[in-house]
């Protein structure tokens, strides 16, 4: 899948400049861009961070006037992290393992998604130097795979689960 999503973003790199120079209402190009919740600006936060939020697809844009259509297909990875302290009596069965009431819980998502938005635009302006456009529109995304992982401690012990696809 990487190879394939590599391959149409090489040969759109290599389209788009040749599109460039024309005064056609279309234009087609690469996107490349990084998701992150927090804004760090510390070294190793932003290197750890960028493998795993790293975004990368392609977008055309059709005009009819002053107002476009930009569809687009991204590729990204996700990752998220939730720490949760169990409350149920009992505990809970997850697997092969009981988590014990109290347990203090860390369920790690990873995910790698396809995004499809489909963007409405309108362009302000369109100066030599400066273009400025609005747009809004839906987003189709879906999950291409996803891993669960569970690690928990009770009672000073730590135990960790097998991964969850």
């Amino acid at each position: 899948m990487k190879r394939v999503l590599l391959a149409i973003c090489l040969l759109i790199l290599c389209v788009g400049p040749a599109q460039a120079g024309r005064k056609n209402r279309h234009a087609i190009g690469p996107m490349l861009g990084y998701q992150t919740a927090q804004l760090s600006y510390f070294r190793g936060n932003i290197e750890s961070d960028f493998s795993q939020n790293f975004t990368v697809g392609a977008f055309a844009r059709f005009y009819r006037g002053k107002v476009y259509v930009q569809p687009e297909l991204l590729y990204f990875n996700t990752s998220n992290l939730f720490d949760v302290t169990l409350t149920t009596l009992g505990g809970v069965q997850f697997e092969n393992h009981t988590i014990p009431q109290g347990a203090r819980m860390e369920v790690t998502l990873n995910s790698m998604n396809l995004q499809l938005p489909v963007l409405v635009g309108l362009e302000l302006i369109n100066l030599r130097l400066l273009r400025l456009r609005v747009h809004a529109g839906p987003t189709a995304n879906y999950i291409l795979n996803s891993r669960v992982f569970v690690s928990y401690t009770a009672e000073n012990h730590l135990q960790t689960s097998p991964t969850v696809e």
